[in-house]
């Protein structure tokens, strides 16, 4: 069986209600601040902390609030 293991991941949602819901209901997450040392930190992101975790592990975004731009051929996050 295939493992996944990260510090953290970073998922965009069209609906960030929804996917808040979903992953309280389904893991049983709590709703953090948004630790101040991640990059990129908007207004709407949702950080989220897995149960046993002393920290957030999972950051919730919306796909309306753009994140990175393409200049030149070079991809700089905003």
């Amino acid at each position: 069986m295939p493992r996944f293991n990260a510090d953290s991941i970073t998922l965009s949602y069209s609906n960030l209600e929804a996917a808040k819901k979903w992953w309280i209901d389904a893991f049983d997450c709590k709703v953090a601040k948004v630790p101040s040392d991640w990059d990129n930190r908007l207004p709407s992101d949702v950080a989220l902390r897995l149960p046993g975790y002393d920290e957030p592990t999972i950051l919730l975004c919306s796909k309306a609030e753009p994140r990175c731009t393409l200049t030149g051929g070079v991809r700089h996050l905003l």
